[in-house]
């Protein structure tokens, strides 16, 4: 089950938890319990896109993902899924107990992952309420940039940097401080910057895939 739903993708939120990091560190030799660390905490967002992956297919009836069957899909696992996403989830806490629980940041962890998987959800929500909508005059800009920033953009580009500052020592309330105060800053303004590219190619990714769903649910295609 881990196999078939954690690899055969880029890594890319977990890969950018530790890039994060090593970045925060300023050049700084990174120390094998810090490795193991941050390691654990692009698992964690590996594992969190696992269970969203999994659950987002069985709720659009999809066939593939990553050129393969969905999870969902194969005979011998069916609805059984549905509990394979639940314990994909719930490991994230037990990874998060073994690596970090004498952590003073532990519990704002927790609440991290809590506060993404909520407003993952929440995009999802809008997503499908809005996908079985044919009138296309309802489906309006901003709608669509909810459903990019809640349903992608939180675990996809926050969650991997939140758990980097977290794990350097930093306060999250404290992330938009100015670019003056210290280096540390002016990465996260770099980041920043990379992020919302990031976002507006995805956005016209979506944009054209949700297109091409409507066109064919109205018979155009």
């Amino acid at each position: 089950m881990l196999d078939h739903n954690l690899l055969g993708g880029k890594l890319n939120r977990g890969l950018s938890a530790i890039d994060s990091y090593s970045l925060l560190k300023e050049g700084k030799q990174l120390t094998s319990e810090e490795i193991i660390q941050i390691s654990s905490l692009g698992w964690c967002i590996e594992w969190l896109q696992g269970y969203f992956l999994v659950h987002d297919d069985i709720m659009d009836g999809s066939s593939k993902r990553r050129g393969q069957p969905c999870w969902f899909r194969l005979s011998e696992v069916g609805m059984i899924a549905v509990n394979d996403g639940i314990l994909l989830r719930n490991h994230i806490a037990v990874i998060l107990k073994q690596h970090f629980r004498g952590k003073p940041y532990y519990v704002d962890l927790l609440e991290l992952f809590n506060e993404v998987e909520y407003q993952t959800a929440s995009g999802q929500m809008i997503d499908l309420i809005t996908t079985q909508e044919k009138d296309l005059s309802k489906y309006s800009l901003p709608i669509h940039r909810r459903i990019v920033q809640y349903k992608t953009a939180y675990y996809s580009f926050y969650l991997p940097v939140a758990c980097a500052l977290l794990m350097a020592g930093e306060n999250l309330d404290n992330h938009l401080m100015p670019r003056t105060y210290s280096s540390k800053w002016e990465y996260i303004s770099k980041f920043r910057m990379i992020t919302w590219t990031a976002l507006l190619i995805h956005r016209c990714w979506v944009r054209m895939a949700r297109i091409l769903k409507i066109s064919s649910a109205l018979g155009w295609l």
